[in-house]
Protein backbone atom coordinates (compact mmCIF):
# COMPACT_ATOMS: atom_id res chain seq x y z
CA UNK A 1 0.00 0.00 0.00
CA UNK A 2 1.25 3.42 -1.07
CA UNK A 3 2.28 5.60 2.51
CA UNK A 4 -0.15 8.42 1.70
CA UNK A 5 1.28 10.77 4.65
CA UNK A 6 4.24 12.76 1.87
CA UNK A 7 0.72 14.24 -0.25
CA UNK A 8 0.22 17.26 2.25
CA UNK A 9 -3.85 15.82 2.14
CA UNK A 10 -6.01 13.96 3.85
CA UNK A 11 -6.61 10.77 2.01
CA UNK A 12 -7.93 9.39 5.21
CA UNK A 13 -11.85 8.49 5.54
CA UNK A 14 -14.11 9.68 7.70
CA UNK A 15 -15.95 7.82 10.08
CA UNK A 16 -19.33 8.87 8.05
CA UNK A 17 -17.68 7.10 5.31
CA UNK A 18 -15.81 4.28 6.82
CA UNK A 19 -19.21 2.94 7.73
CA UNK A 20 -21.15 3.52 4.76
CA UNK A 21 -18.66 1.22 2.65
CA UNK A 22 -18.45 -1.52 5.56
CA UNK A 23 -22.30 -0.90 4.63
CA UNK A 24 -22.27 -1.53 1.11
CA UNK A 25 -19.39 -4.31 0.99
CA UNK A 26 -21.99 -6.39 3.91
CA UNK A 27 -25.14 -5.87 3.34
CA UNK A 28 -27.58 -7.83 1.70
CA UNK A 29 -30.61 -5.47 1.43
CA UNK A 30 -29.29 -2.61 -0.88
CA UNK A 31 -30.13 -4.00 -4.35
CA UNK A 32 -32.23 -1.05 -5.30
CA UNK A 33 -30.09 1.46 -4.67
CA UNK A 34 -27.60 -0.34 -7.39
CA UNK A 35 -28.84 1.30 -10.29
CA UNK A 36 -28.66 4.76 -8.40
CA UNK A 37 -25.66 4.61 -7.68
CA UNK A 38 -23.95 3.12 -10.43
CA UNK A 39 -25.34 6.25 -12.77
CA UNK A 40 -23.96 8.66 -9.56
CA UNK A 41 -20.79 7.01 -10.01
CA UNK A 42 -20.79 6.70 -13.82
CA UNK A 43 -21.63 11.01 -13.56
CA UNK A 44 -19.11 11.84 -11.75
CA UNK A 45 -16.07 9.66 -12.55
CA UNK A 46 -15.99 12.23 -15.86
CA UNK A 47 -14.13 15.19 -16.35
CA UNK A 48 -10.70 16.47 -14.67
CA UNK A 49 -11.77 18.89 -11.55
CA UNK A 50 -10.43 19.87 -8.47
CA UNK A 51 -9.06 17.60 -5.87
CA UNK A 52 -9.98 15.15 -8.21
CA UNK A 53 -7.82 12.20 -7.14
CA UNK A 54 -9.14 12.37 -3.33
CA UNK A 55 -12.86 12.61 -5.26
CA UNK A 56 -11.83 9.74 -7.47
CA UNK A 57 -10.34 7.69 -4.94
CA UNK A 58 -13.50 7.57 -2.59
CA UNK A 59 -15.38 6.52 -6.14
CA UNK A 60 -12.91 3.81 -6.60
CA UNK A 61 -13.56 2.88 -2.78
CA UNK A 62 -17.39 2.87 -3.09
CA UNK A 63 -16.72 0.20 -6.30
CA UNK A 64 -14.47 -1.87 -4.74
CA UNK A 65 -16.95 -1.91 -1.80
CA UNK A 66 -19.57 -2.96 -3.89
CA UNK A 67 -17.54 -5.74 -5.88
CA UNK A 68 -16.60 -7.39 -2.11
CA UNK A 69 -20.43 -7.85 -1.73
CA UNK A 70 -21.65 -10.98 -3.36
CA UNK A 71 -25.46 -10.29 -1.97
CA UNK A 72 -24.96 -7.37 -5.44
CA UNK A 73 -26.69 -8.24 -8.41
CA UNK A 74 -23.88 -6.05 -11.07
CA UNK A 75 -24.08 -8.21 -14.02
CA UNK A 76 -26.09 -5.81 -15.66
CA UNK A 77 -23.84 -2.59 -14.60
CA UNK A 78 -20.74 -4.30 -15.10
CA UNK A 79 -19.58 -2.32 -18.32
CA UNK A 80 -20.54 0.77 -16.65
CA UNK A 81 -18.22 -0.15 -13.42
CA UNK A 82 -15.26 -1.33 -15.64
CA UNK A 83 -15.33 1.91 -17.73
CA UNK A 84 -14.98 3.98 -14.61
CA UNK A 85 -12.26 1.98 -13.44
CA UNK A 86 -10.64 1.51 -16.67
CA UNK A 87 -10.38 5.83 -16.49
CA UNK A 88 -8.73 5.53 -13.49
CA UNK A 89 -6.38 3.53 -14.07
CA UNK A 90 -5.22 4.56 -17.56
CA UNK A 91 -6.19 8.75 -17.49
CA UNK A 92 -2.81 10.46 -18.20
CA UNK A 93 -4.31 13.55 -15.70
CA UNK A 94 -6.98 12.48 -12.85
CA UNK A 95 -7.01 16.22 -11.24
CA UNK A 96 -7.03 20.15 -12.50
CA UNK A 97 -4.81 21.19 -9.37
CA UNK A 98 -2.53 18.46 -9.53
CA UNK A 99 1.23 19.37 -7.91
CA UNK A 100 4.32 17.01 -7.50
CA UNK A 101 2.79 16.28 -3.84
CA UNK A 102 0.04 14.38 -5.32
CA UNK A 103 2.17 11.60 -6.55
CA UNK A 104 1.42 9.11 -4.22
CA UNK A 105 -2.49 9.69 -4.15
CA UNK A 106 -2.36 9.40 -7.71
CA UNK A 107 -1.00 5.89 -7.48
CA UNK A 108 -3.20 4.60 -4.24
CA UNK A 109 -5.85 6.10 -6.88
CA UNK A 110 -4.46 3.59 -9.70
CA UNK A 111 -3.81 0.65 -7.01
CA UNK A 112 -7.23 0.65 -5.20
CA UNK A 113 -9.01 1.00 -8.77
CA UNK A 114 -6.73 -1.74 -10.27
CA UNK A 115 -7.83 -4.12 -7.29
CA UNK A 116 -11.42 -3.41 -7.60
CA UNK A 117 -11.47 -4.39 -11.11
CA UNK A 118 -9.54 -7.25 -10.74
CA UNK A 119 -12.02 -8.12 -7.97
CA UNK A 120 -15.29 -7.62 -10.51
CA UNK A 121 -12.96 -9.92 -13.01
CA UNK A 122 -12.83 -12.40 -10.84
CA UNK A 123 -16.22 -12.87 -9.86
CA UNK A 124 -17.76 -12.28 -13.50
CA UNK A 125 -15.12 -14.45 -15.45
CA UNK A 126 -17.04 -17.64 -15.00
CA UNK A 127 -20.14 -16.49 -16.64
CA UNK A 128 -18.17 -13.92 -19.08
CA UNK A 129 -15.71 -16.22 -19.56
CA UNK A 130 -13.66 -14.00 -22.12
CA UNK A 131 -13.88 -10.51 -19.99
CA UNK A 132 -10.43 -11.16 -18.49
CA UNK A 133 -9.26 -11.22 -22.09
CA UNK A 134 -10.86 -8.94 -23.71
CA UNK A 135 -9.74 -5.99 -20.17
CA UNK A 136 -5.68 -6.99 -20.90
CA UNK A 137 -6.11 -6.77 -24.68
CA UNK A 138 -7.36 -2.85 -23.92
CA UNK A 139 -5.00 -2.54 -21.04
CA UNK A 140 -1.88 -3.72 -23.61
CA UNK A 141 -3.19 -1.80 -26.36
CA UNK A 142 -3.20 1.80 -24.01
CA UNK A 143 0.27 1.16 -23.20
CA UNK A 144 1.82 -0.17 -26.75
CA UNK A 145 -0.04 3.25 -27.26
CA UNK A 146 2.31 4.67 -24.83
CA UNK A 147 5.12 2.37 -23.76
CA UNK A 148 7.25 5.07 -21.21
CA UNK A 149 3.87 6.63 -19.70
CA UNK A 150 4.46 5.65 -16.26
CA UNK A 151 1.46 6.95 -14.83
CA UNK A 152 -0.64 4.19 -17.01
CA UNK A 153 2.26 1.63 -17.08
CA UNK A 154 1.72 1.17 -13.08
CA UNK A 155 -2.23 1.43 -13.35
CA UNK A 156 -1.64 -1.57 -15.60
CA UNK A 157 0.89 -3.48 -13.72
CA UNK A 158 -1.32 -3.17 -10.72
CA UNK A 159 -4.58 -4.85 -12.33
CA UNK A 160 -2.65 -8.05 -13.80
CA UNK A 161 -1.06 -8.30 -9.94
CA UNK A 162 -4.19 -8.79 -9.27
CA UNK A 163 -5.17 -11.64 -11.22
CA UNK A 164 -3.62 -15.27 -11.61
CA UNK A 165 0.32 -15.74 -12.94
CA UNK A 166 -0.39 -17.50 -15.92
CA UNK A 167 -1.72 -14.24 -17.42
CA UNK A 168 0.49 -12.20 -16.07
CA UNK A 169 3.31 -14.86 -17.66
CA UNK A 170 1.72 -15.33 -21.11
CA UNK A 171 -0.21 -11.67 -21.71
CA UNK A 172 1.84 -9.20 -19.72
CA UNK A 173 5.44 -9.66 -19.69
CA UNK A 174 5.67 -11.36 -23.24
CA UNK A 175 4.44 -7.94 -24.22
CA UNK A 176 6.38 -5.95 -21.67
CA UNK A 177 9.40 -7.17 -23.04
CA UNK A 178 8.54 -6.40 -26.31
CA UNK A 179 7.76 -3.01 -26.10
CA UNK A 180 9.08 -1.47 -23.02
CA UNK A 181 12.59 0.13 -22.95
CA UNK A 182 13.83 -1.24 -19.52
CA UNK A 183 17.44 0.11 -19.99
CA UNK A 184 15.08 3.57 -20.42
CA UNK A 185 13.25 2.38 -17.43
CA UNK A 186 15.94 1.99 -14.88
CA UNK A 187 17.89 4.88 -16.20
CA UNK A 188 14.66 7.03 -15.04
CA UNK A 189 14.70 5.31 -11.74
CA UNK A 190 18.13 7.49 -10.92
CA UNK A 191 17.28 10.18 -12.98
CA UNK A 192 17.91 13.54 -10.50
CA UNK A 193 16.48 17.04 -10.71
CA UNK A 194 18.37 20.03 -10.25
CA UNK A 195 17.22 22.13 -6.73
CA UNK A 196 14.40 24.47 -7.48
CA UNK A 197 12.99 22.23 -10.56
CA UNK A 198 9.48 22.14 -11.42
CA UNK A 199 9.68 18.33 -11.40
CA UNK A 200 11.01 18.43 -7.75
CA UNK A 201 9.22 15.43 -6.04
CA UNK A 202 10.91 15.44 -2.29
CA UNK A 203 14.43 15.28 -0.93
CA UNK A 204 15.75 12.02 0.03
CA UNK A 205 19.08 11.62 1.99
CA UNK A 206 22.29 9.83 0.56
CA UNK A 207 22.57 7.11 2.52
CA UNK A 208 21.55 5.81 5.92
CA UNK A 209 23.02 7.31 9.22
CA UNK A 210 23.92 10.42 7.34
CA UNK A 211 24.27 13.25 9.67
CA UNK A 212 21.33 16.00 9.81
CA UNK A 213 23.30 18.22 7.61
CA UNK A 214 24.41 15.66 4.57
CA UNK A 215 24.09 16.53 1.30
CA UNK A 216 21.00 15.25 -0.54
CA UNK A 217 19.20 14.25 -3.44
CA UNK A 218 16.42 15.20 -4.90
CA UNK A 219 14.09 12.91 -7.52
CA UNK A 220 11.93 13.78 -10.28
CA UNK A 221 8.57 12.90 -10.84
CA UNK A 222 9.51 10.83 -13.56
CA UNK A 223 12.40 9.08 -11.61
CA UNK A 224 9.66 8.80 -8.81
CA UNK A 225 7.25 6.87 -10.87
CA UNK A 226 9.71 4.88 -12.37
CA UNK A 227 10.78 3.72 -9.25
CA UNK A 228 7.31 2.75 -8.18
CA UNK A 229 6.84 0.93 -12.17
CA UNK A 230 9.72 -1.30 -11.46
CA UNK A 231 8.98 -1.92 -7.65
CA UNK A 232 5.93 -3.31 -9.57
CA UNK A 233 7.23 -5.21 -11.96
CA UNK A 234 9.28 -7.16 -9.11
CA UNK A 235 6.39 -7.79 -7.51
CA UNK A 236 4.65 -9.13 -10.56
CA UNK A 237 7.94 -11.43 -11.81
CA UNK A 238 7.90 -12.91 -8.14
CA UNK A 239 4.31 -13.63 -8.32
CA UNK A 240 5.11 -15.68 -11.41
CA UNK A 241 7.94 -17.40 -10.07
CA UNK A 242 6.45 -18.59 -7.29
CA UNK A 243 3.35 -20.10 -8.62
CA UNK A 244 4.81 -21.88 -11.90
CA UNK A 245 7.29 -24.21 -11.79
CA UNK A 246 10.83 -23.47 -12.79
CA UNK A 247 11.95 -26.26 -15.34
CA UNK A 248 15.38 -27.02 -16.52
CA UNK A 249 15.50 -25.09 -19.30
CA UNK A 250 14.07 -21.73 -20.98
CA UNK A 251 11.28 -23.04 -22.53
CA UNK A 252 9.44 -21.67 -19.35
CA UNK A 253 9.63 -18.45 -21.04
CA UNK A 254 9.04 -19.16 -24.42
CA UNK A 255 11.31 -16.78 -25.67
CA UNK A 256 14.97 -15.62 -25.20
CA UNK A 257 13.47 -11.54 -25.02
CA UNK A 258 11.12 -12.96 -22.04
CA UNK A 259 13.79 -14.51 -20.27
CA UNK A 260 16.33 -11.50 -21.04
CA UNK A 261 13.60 -9.61 -19.46
CA UNK A 262 12.63 -11.39 -16.69
CA UNK A 263 16.32 -11.27 -15.59
CA UNK A 264 17.06 -8.08 -16.33
CA UNK A 265 14.40 -6.70 -13.70
CA UNK A 266 16.16 -9.55 -10.95
CA UNK A 267 19.55 -8.31 -12.22
CA UNK A 268 18.70 -5.01 -11.39
CA UNK A 269 16.91 -6.19 -8.08
CA UNK A 270 20.80 -6.86 -6.86
CA UNK A 271 21.91 -3.97 -7.41
CA UNK A 272 19.28 -2.00 -5.66
CA UNK A 273 19.55 -4.08 -2.81
CA UNK A 274 23.29 -2.69 -2.41
CA UNK A 275 22.53 0.51 -3.29
CA UNK A 276 22.00 3.61 -1.09
CA UNK A 277 19.06 4.10 -2.46
CA UNK A 278 17.18 1.53 -0.31
CA UNK A 279 17.48 3.54 2.61
CA UNK A 280 13.82 5.75 1.69
CA UNK A 281 11.09 5.51 -1.08
CA UNK A 282 9.62 2.49 -3.32
CA UNK A 283 13.16 1.21 -3.12
CA UNK A 284 13.37 0.61 0.59
CA UNK A 285 9.86 -0.98 0.21
CA UNK A 286 11.41 -3.36 -2.58
CA UNK A 287 14.13 -4.31 -0.34
CA UNK A 288 12.14 -5.05 2.81
CA UNK A 289 9.14 -6.69 1.38
CA UNK A 290 10.68 -8.50 -2.02
CA UNK A 291 13.89 -8.25 -2.77
CA UNK A 292 14.95 -10.94 -0.61
CA UNK A 293 13.11 -13.62 -1.60
CA UNK A 294 12.78 -12.28 -5.73
CA UNK A 295 16.39 -12.48 -5.38
CA UNK A 296 16.92 -15.74 -3.97
CA UNK A 297 14.65 -17.29 -6.86
CA UNK A 298 16.18 -15.77 -8.99
CA UNK A 299 19.66 -17.72 -7.72
CA UNK A 300 17.46 -20.79 -8.25
CA UNK A 301 16.50 -19.97 -11.52
CA UNK A 302 20.60 -19.35 -12.81
CA UNK A 303 21.27 -23.01 -11.25
CA UNK A 304 18.48 -24.04 -13.20
CA UNK A 305 19.12 -22.70 -16.65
Amino acid sequence: MIDMTPTGKTYKMSSNFKKILLTLRNSPGLNSIIPILTNFLFQQHEGVVMNGILKKTNLARIILANAFNLHFNLEFHLHILIKVLLSFITSNKLSINYTNNDVPGELYLREISAKALATLIVRHEEKYFNLKYNIATTLMGIFEKEPSNYHTLYGILKVFFYLDPNIIKDYLLKRLAKKLDISQLFADMYRISEVGSRELYKEKPVGHGQPPNAPKVAYSIQSTLAQHVYSALLELCTKVMSNLPLYSSKSMYESVNLYNFVTDIFGEASLVASSNLTQSGPFGEIVEEQNKESIQRFGHLSICL
